[in-house]
């Protein structure tokens, strides 16, 4: 087409094309792609490419480009590609946005393909799986992974043969700027806390804390929620809840205990980690309702995973020994000595972070040498 626009014969040479070869023309991204909307060939000094970064702003054709390239790779289209791809990753922001935009997007993997080889895409698995048996798997680069990545996670470690350790872990997306309500008193609360800062509202030892009455163990038992062993169903890879309708602590630890089980089982599962601001609330003096929520979660997991699993809460360096109320008496409880009495907890857990050297600094220290 370039050699005919420069000759000003491109009208006459399109129509001296038959329709299938126009259809094919219209069809093939090599011809219409911009240069730099195509992979390049090999990096500045030869060597094979790992990271291509295409950088414009909207409308620049990035979407239409990305997806152009894994058409390509899935049905094994030269030049990119020598061989159908067997499995490919999509990662965005978030699993909404890969969606809405590289999957059904006005230029997304959907609107690229023809119809005959366009692939069957399945939301509930966050996949695309064209004719050939190319698998397109959609990821989320933050946030919670799904549930098939950590089923796959599991079944890999335990293929190369190494012990699974699985991890409910909450991270707390707060965001820089936010206008919620500090149980320690701030005008907003701190930006991407640590989970030991969930608690009641007020927190221990701020004004107006519920802390040992009634009212507090109201807030742990809304967080801990009521979702039952029971409420879960495992079908092949797949974990379904017909539970009550909340998002809570309980839903989500049954849930990853089921998830295990799907995957063929975990050497150990850790029920929470670090929680020390709530397993601290107390309902009434010397009683704590989060620690005794725990050793009912513990006998519930233990159910689903079965003995041959390690179950254990992972306590804060600070927590696992015992709680020394900041109200002046000096007393201390040991509070969490009825869960690691619990007979379906097999360890005293303790998140600590030990140093690995007699790190010094300075010249002429024996690290100074060391990057």
């Amino acid at each position: 087409m370039s050699a005919s626009r420069r000759r000003g014969t491109l009208a006459d040479d399109l129509k001296s094309l038959s329709e299938a070869e126009v259809l094919a023309l219209h069809r093939d991204w090599q011809v219409w792609a911009r240069d730099d909307q195509l992979p390049p060939s090999a990096t500045a000094d030869g060597r094979p490419w790992r990271v291509w970064l295409i950088l414009g702003g909207r409308g620049a054709g990035k979407t239409r480009a990305g997806a152009e390239w894994v058409r390509a790779k899935a049905l094994g289209l030269a030049p990119m590609a020598d061989a159908p791809a067997k499995r490919i990753a999509l990662v965005g922001e978030t699993l909404a946005e890969v969606r809405r935009v590289m999957v059904e997007g006005v230029s997304g993997l959907l609107a690229v393909h023809e119809a005959g080889e366009r692939p069957l895409f399945e939301p509930t698995k966050l996949q695309l799986t064209w004719p050939n048996g190319t698998v397109a798997q959609m990821f989320s680069a933050g946030g919670t992974p799904s549930d098939r990545s950590v089923v796959a996670a599991i079944r890999d470690l335990k293929q190369r043969g190494l012990k699974v350790t699985l991890t409910p872990f909450i991270l707390m997306d707060v965001a820089h700027g936010n206008a919620l309500p500090d149980p320690y008193g701030g005008a907003a609360q701190a930006a991407y806390p640590w989970r030991g800062r969930i608690t009641c509202h007020p927190a221990p030892g701020e004004a107006g804390s519920p802390d040992q009455t009634a009212d507090a163990g109201l807030q742990v038992t809304a967080f801990v929620g009521t979702a039952s062993a029971s409420d879960f169903e495992i079908a092949g890879d797949e974990v379904s809840y017909a539970g009550p309708a909340e998002w809570s602590y309980r839903r989500m630890v049954l849930h990853l205990a089921n998830l295990a089980v799907a995957a063929g089982g975990v050497d150990t599962f850790v029920i929470g980690s670090e929680l020390r601001g709530l397993t601290w609330v107390r309902d009434a003096p010397g009683s704590y309702p989060f620690v005794e929520a725990l050793q009912e979660l513990a006998a519930d997991v233990r159910a689903v995973v079965g003995p041959a699993t390690k179950v254990i809460y992972a306590a804060d360096w600070s927590e696992y020994f015992g709680h020394q109320p900041a109200d002046g008496s000096g007393d201390v409880y040991f509070h969490l000595d009825p869960l690691w009495a619990s007979a379906d907890i097999d360890a005293i857990g303790i998140d600590c972070y030990w140093p690995l050297a007699d790190w010094r600094d300075g010249r002429g220290q024996p690290t100074a040498t060391l990057r």
